[in-house]
């Protein structure tokens, strides 16, 4: 479940852009409020809807390194990505229980923070999503899963973002 790969991702060693390739699947998540993103950078855990939890889940269990892509609901941003292992966090946070969109299993899980900061919605409109009809990737609905090209660029786009914003707790 753990391959070399993505416990690189997760320790930072390397250049993490390079680690992220086509053997990876990344997936957008649409946090329902800032709050609830802010205890997850702090805490490093999520708690997904049944269907999102399925496809992340089945990712894992087909040997794919996950990468989730955070957006506040409403924010006009994505505010960094991180990887997904599947490890299951025997704590419980209310924090994170608005999170899962619809009926959920009510588990919470470890994601490990790669990179935060604000991307602007206006920054990523050339990239589209081949999995969404080709619709841009700020379209995306929770727990969309986006075409490795377009994952993968959108990734890079925290590469513009200044260092000192990216240590900023604010997100949103």
């Amino acid at each position: 479940m753990y391959d070399q790969r993505s416990a690189n991702i997760r320790a930072g060693r390397g250049d993490v852009m390079e680690q992220i390739d086509s053997s990876c699947k990344y997936f957008v998540i649409k946090a329902t409020n800032s709050f609830a993103l802010e205890f997850s950078l702090r805490k490093g855990r999520w708690q997904f809807g049944n269907q999102t939890e399925h496809r992340l889940m089945k990712a894992i269990k087909s040997g794919y390194s996950v990468i989730l892509v955070f957006s506040v609901q409403e924010s006009s941003h994505f505010q960094g990505f991180a990887s997904f292992s599947g490890r299951v966090s025997s704590d419980r946070y209310s924090e994170l229980e608005s999170q899962g969109h619809g009926r959920c299993s009510g588990t919470q899980y470890f994601i490990d923070w790669i990179r935060k900061g604000n991307v602007p919605f206006q920054a990523t409109k050339h990239l589209l999503n081949l999995y969404n009809d080709k619709k841009k990737v700020q379209m995306s609905r929770d727990g969309q899963e986006l075409d490795p090209t377009s994952g993968s660029n959108l990734c890079k786009m925290w590469e513009r973002v200044p260092k000192s914003s990216e240590n900023e707790r604010h997100v949103g």
